[in-house]
């Protein structure tokens, strides 16, 4: 459900959240969250991070598809069959590697 636990990983602080995948049924899952209703040390665990400073998640990414938008307005028109298989295999292009006809 959702993405896959490494990439919850590579943008979550250590510990921040409960992925599907850590579990090997739903009932293992549902078991889990039950125990950490009862037990407040390891439910504010999660909440650890909060300590260690801030998560800064504001990357300017509307602003910056916008300019590249702009700037590639003499490319060709592409589309993509699935979009995350094109993001995750690094196909992703930056505007510094658009080459403007």
């Amino acid at each position: 459900m959702g993405g896959s636990f490494s990439d919850y990983a590579s943008v979550s602080p250590s510990h921040s959240f409960i992925h599907t995948e850590s579990f090997r049924t739903v009932k293992e899952l549902a078991d889990y969250l039950l125990m950490l209703d009862a037990n407040d040390h390891l439910y504010n665990a999660y909440f650890a991070w909060k300590e260690e400073g801030r998560v800064d998640t504001n990357t300017f990414t509307s602003c910056r598809l916008c300019m590249v938008a702009h700037e590639a307005d003499n490319l060709p028109a592409s589309w993509y069959v699935d979009a995350s298989e094109w993001w995750s295999t690094n196909q992703c292009r930056t505007s510094l590697d658009v080459e403007l006809v």
